[in-house]
């Protein structure tokens, strides 16, 4: 996926806000597919933006990312 990388890009470079919001997208494209591979790469980005978690966009990441983390959770037995 490119969305990850294009947002880690955007931390490197200080751009906390559109981390999040590519990163966002991203995260649309793991709930449509399944393809939960990709979520360590996202964790990767929610631990980085947790310092900034006041700011809108950071807040909404973050808390869509645990939502998706959570759909994809093994269920207990």
């Amino acid at each position: 996926m490119i969305r990850e990388i294009i947002a880690a890009a955007h931390l490197a470079r200080g751009s906390a806000v559109e981390a999040a919001q590519v990163a966002q997208g991203g995260l649309a494209i793991v709930r449509e597919t399944e393809f939960t591979m990709w979520l360590p790469k996202f964790e990767d980005i929610a631990r980085a933006l947790f310092p900034r978690q006041r700011q809108p966009a950071i807040r909404a990441y973050l808390e869509e990312f645990a939502m998706t983390k959570r759909q994809f959770a093994p269920s207990p037995r």
